[in-house]
């Protein structure tokens, strides 16, 4: 009796988990979400290919720095690029047919597996034991969470140069610009000096982020250290020359960010940026907006 009712129960359910499920397909379907982990990782790929030809000395500095910083804003694009969702029409009675075939042969093989291993008197596990599958697979649940907790300890313990730099990372994957800019500013304290120029070009960066795209006298700052020790950065002297145009000094920004864009590719997010840049400020300043120069040359891969 109790076996019997137990199969009646089970089929009952079934029947409603599998009316749920062949819905969407029987009245229209959508199309999948974009996924930007692959190219998060083959970004993330890049970046260490980059380091590795920079110790085998087949880029030199400036490469290096210009192929990193192309690399990580191409990344950074994949956090913030937003997925679509598209609905479709209807996918007609051979869909339907095809559905319901694979769902009742799913059906059947459950509930038979079920009968034949299965052991109804097994209690149900607390949920305190049970380990989630993104945590199975290394992933939290929770990234902001997981920020949160991250920084919590930092700030307990001072934290180190890694921690700061992974706060950092994942606040800017999460587009938190405050918070992004603390953890870069907190790292400035850990970071050797080799790498204090780098730390202070994205700290720059965020701040302006934070600040709406207004380059306030803190980046301003964070800019200038950079390109005492890097003179050809390019995310600075972007910046600089931002900051100048925010501040009234149409020319010298156009002409900074003219022989900027000289030296970057056709494809250059950063160059495309500029060229509105250039015809906004233009406009402002009631003057022709100029032509941008040549491309640099794309750089090929040496051998």
């Amino acid at each position: 009796m109790i076996a019997a009712g137990l199969v009646i129960a089970l089929i009952v359910l079934a029947l409603a988990a599998l009316g749920v499920a062949l819905a969407p397909l029987l009245l229209r379907t959508r199309a999948p979400l974009s996924d930007a982990r692959y190219d998060r990782a083959v970004y993330r790929d890049q970046l260490q290919e980059v380091d590795r030809d920079l110790a085998r000395g087949l880029l030199g500095p400036d490469e290096a720095a210009s192929a990193r910083l192309e690399i990580e804003r191409r990344l950074l694009a994949t956090v913030s690029a937003a997925d679509v969702e598209k609905p479709s029409r209807p996918r007609g009675v051979r869909r339907a047919a095809l559905a319901g075939i694979v769902a009742l042969i799913a059906f059947a093989w459950a509930v038979g597996a079920y009968l034949i291993l299965g052991h109804p008197d097994t209690p149900d596990l607390p949920f305190a034991s049970r380990a989630t599958e993104d945590e199975s697979a290394g992933m939290p649940r929770d990234v902001e969470g997981a920020a949160a907790r991250l920084e919590a300890r930092l700030e307990a313990d001072g934290g180190d140069a890694d921690g700061w730099m992974l706060l950092g990372r994942t606040e800017t994957a999460l587009q938190h610009w405050d918070k992004a800019a603390n953890a870069y500013r907190r790292l400035l304290a850990f970071a050797p000096d080799a790498a204090k120029p780098d730390v202070e070009e994205v700290y720059g960066e965020m701040l302006v982020l934070a600040a709406d795209g207004i380059v306030p006298p803190a980046a301003s700052e964070a800019f200038a250290v950079t390109l005492a020790a890097k003179p050809n950065s390019q995310v600075a002297r972007y910046y600089v020359a931002l900051a100048n145009a925010q501040a009234g000094n149409a020319q010298p920004a156009i002409d900074a960010w003219l022989k900027l864009a000289g030296e970057l590719p056709a494809d250059s997010d950063m160059r495309t940026e500029i060229e509105r840049r250039v015809a906004d400020v233009s406009k402002s300043a009631g003057i022709a907006p100029p032509a941008l120069p040549p491309p640099a040359a794309p750089q090929t891969a040496k051998p």
